[in-house]
């Protein structure tokens, strides 16, 4: 790595880290919001630790009401069902990425490896929870390498608020030092040039900042060694650091539907309280003889009675019931309402509506997937320019160079109504664009190379075996001896050996 002299002072340093740290709290707390609902640990769970408890009764000092001592509460997760239908439905097959160069493409897939797929999967999970995720790219000694960087962790500074161009970077993080055993705060800040490092003892101000000598320098000349420094050129055409944004707003998903996940959890949670408080029932005793509450209850077990003190026909004395009335229609249609406006508002596939039946005709499905169509949208294309930047970061090319991306959507198709489709416009279309539809077939440039292999074997067969009616000049040929002559037994007779025939 290469050392940059021009270092940026520990004043500037401190004085953008200080500006910056308002938006990278907002960051911060919007992401683990949005993580803790994905995670199942909606608000109705915070008073239980973020774990879903049934059975739950309330302490001696919440019990206002007699009549309600459980306190069951239980999260429902439809955050993670909306984010990941959505990462599913967009990257399932990740985007086909073509420069029109055989190199280039070849290098691309090569570099991008093996967790190009689950990497795009978690950008996408990201960005919906956070509003943006961002991707680290770096080089080495083993060559290029790039890595998801955890949204709260990054903190972008755009030249402007109209273009995004992105001037640089800080990235912020806890970390152990093995050294000394203790945690320290680290700040990154990459220009489009070069990258300083500063730290800092975890929980103290920017006063204690230092430079944080780690990057490790070698002499070109003698291959030796050199002493610690705290910046370098990383050697790319712009900040290494690539933003994958939400949408125009950068905004998470959470805020959409929240408000309804909070409404469903309530009623769903009182719902499951009242059932569990019913079963609990109030005796009200009016003018009983004695003053024991214990006999009371023994008389009613042994003697299935109990002794009342009547004073008129109409003083009530005797044995009633306080129970709990439910409103079971009502919350069961606030429950269905609430729940198809969570995947109304969060732009999802509500499963219910899935599975009414399974021979739903592909305009039908197409329209289940409208709201989630919109939103795969937009995703791709705030996506495909972050997609193009990397692209450019592992070939070394600027903004000039020509990239195309194409993004495949996965989700529920009815395959028999697409293969009559198939099957129908045959006849009028391109090998290429049946392959591409075909339902059974999930690589169609393997499937174009299985389709050749077996006309080609196909071809060898025929011309091994000719067929003499469909061919008689192929099957005559077969028929030549090596030297081309025809096995005729007239044409080989000699003059002597032929016999005459009589003419009568």
């Amino acid at each position: 790595m290469d050392q940059d002299d021009g270092i940026m002072s520990l004043d500037v340093a401190r004085s953008i880290f200080q500006n910056t740290d308002g938006e990278r709290m907002v960051t911060d707390r919007n992401y683990r919001q949005s993580l803790r609902y994905y995670r199942n640990q909606n608000d109705i769970v915070i008073k239980t630790g973020g774990k879903s408890k049934a059975d739950n009764e309330k302490k001696e000092a919440e019990k206002k009401d007699p009549l309600h001592d459980h306190d069951s509460r239980v999260s429902s997760n439809f955050q993670q069902l909306l984010v990941d239908q959505k990462a599913s439905y967009t990257v399932g097959t990740p985007p086909t990425i073509d420069t029109e160069s055989k190199s280039d493409n070849s290098k691309i897939e090569d570099t991008l490896g093996d967790v190009w797929q689950s990497t795009l999967y978690k950008l996408i999970v990201d960005a919906s929870l956070a509003g943006t995720s961002w991707l680290h790219v770096w080089n080495d000694d083993e060559g290029f390498h790039y890595a998801e960087v955890p949204p709260f962790e990054v903190t972008p500074i755009y030249k402007n608020s109209l273009t995004h161009e992105l001037l640089a970077v800080r990235r912020t993080y806890d970390q152990l030092d093995p050294a000394d055993g203790k945690v320290y705060t680290y700040n990154e800040y990459w220009t489009q040039d070069s990258a300083t490092f500063f730290k800092m003892p975890q929980g103290q101000d920017y006063d204690t900042m230092v430079y944080n000598q780690s990057v490790a320098l070698v002499d070109s000349v003698n291959d030796e060694s050199m002493d610690n420094v705290a910046t370098f050129k990383h050697g790319f055409k712009g900040v290494p650091f690539i933003p994958f944004r939400n949408n125009s707003d950068e905004r998470p998903d959470l805020y959409k539907y929240k408000g309804l996940i909070d409404v469903y959890d309530l009623v769903y949670n009182g719902f499951v309280n009242d059932v569990e408080d019913v079963q609990q029932v109030i005796l009200i005793l009016t003018n009983y003889e004695g003053t024991s509450l214990e006999e009371f209850k023994d008389n009613l077990r042994k003697y299935k009675a109990a002794n009342f003190e009547s004073t008129s026909a109409d003083d009530r004395s005797g044995l009633d019931k306080l129970t709990i009335d439910i409103p079971v229609e009502a919350r069961t249609q606030l429950l269905d309402t609430t729940f198809k406006n969570i995947f109304y508002q969060g732009q999802g596939v509500n499963p219910n509506e899935l599975s009414l039946g399974t021979n739903l005709s592909g305009t039908a499905i197409k329209m289940l997937y409208g709201q989630l169509e919109l939103k795969a949208q937009q995703i791709e294309s705030e996506f495909t320019p972050s997609v193009a930047q990397l692209v450019r970061f592992i070939l070394g090319k600027d903004s000039t160079y020509k990239i195309t991306q194409t993004w495949t959507r996965t989700s529920i198709q009815n395959d028999s109504e697409q293969a009559d489709i198939v099957a129908k416009l045959a006849a009028v279309s391109s090998k290429e664009a049946i392959a591409k539809h075909n339902p059974i077939a999930d690589d169609p440039d393997q499937e174009l190379k299985d389709l050749q292999h077996d006309q080609d074997a196909a071809d060898e067969r025929q011309a091994a075996k000719p067929d003499p009616f469909a061919n008689p000049d192929a099957a005559q040929a077969a028929q030549q001896d090596p030297d081309g002559q025809q096995e005729d037994d007239k044409d080989n007779q000699t003059g002597d050996d032929k016999k005459p025939v009589d003419d009568e």
